[in-house]
């Protein structure tokens, strides 16, 4: 069973560009962005959460959604891992 690849790090420090050329090698991995994930399911802008709420939460939120798409319970497709960022 392939392991989930989570990538990290800092805002603007190249984490969606990364995670977007390993898609093209790691053709088995589905792709997730967290961020549109969380925009998808709390229907705000990050943006807007992190005025609104602040970044504790928004940290929370990115958190949660990280475990869930990590998480075999979760997974509506065919059993192959996912590439977060």
């Amino acid at each position: 069973m392939k392991k989930n690849i989570v990538l990290i790090g800092m805002m603007g420090c190249g984490k969606t560009t990364v995670s977007q050329e390993l898609s093209k090698v790691l053709t088995n991995y589905t792709l997730v962005d967290i961020d549109k994930e969380i925009e998808k399911s709390s229907g705000k802008k990050i943006s807007e959460i992190f005025l609104k709420f602040g970044e504790p939460h928004f940290r929370m939120l990115e958190s949660e959604k990280i475990k869930k798409f990590c998480t075999s319970e979760s997974r509506r497709d065919p059993p192959y891992s996912r590439l977060c960022n």
